[in-house]
């Protein structure tokens, strides 16, 4: 199996285990992002789909940051002998960020500043 193959399936994963984490169905998933349910399975399913409709996907499970906290995230990630980066490094460090901005999400004020 490719390495692409194996992050795609990878990918599919994170997004069935968040989407039925969220309670959502395939269906409901696929409304809120704006994409059919066949792209919803073929996602989860570790087939290649377009970039647009993962982003989409990954917007309406809330797995996707803004510019500001993705350059906050950027760092020199563990490698292999091959100097390539390690996918459960990748992950694990993914989970930490994720964790601390929930973090700092719920210190933010709950009304609007005005």
């Amino acid at each position: 199996m490719s390495e692409a193959v194996a992050l795609l399936q990878k990918i599919g994963d994170v997004l069935r285990a968040e989407r039925l984490g969220r309670g959502l169905t395939q269906g409901e998933l696929a409304s809120r992002a704006g994409v059919s349910r066949p792209t919803v399975i073929a996602g989860e399913s570790g087939r290649s789909i377009a970039t647009q409709n993962l982003v989409a996907i990954m917007i309406s499970l809330d797995l996707v940051f803004g510019e500001k906290d993705l350059a906050l995230s950027i760092r020199k990630p563990k490698t292999q002998g091959s100097g390539r980066p390690r996918l459960k490094d990748l992950m694990r460090d993914e989970r930490e960020r994720a964790a601390k901005l929930q973090d700092q999400r719920a210190l933010l004020p709950l009304t609007p500043k005005e």
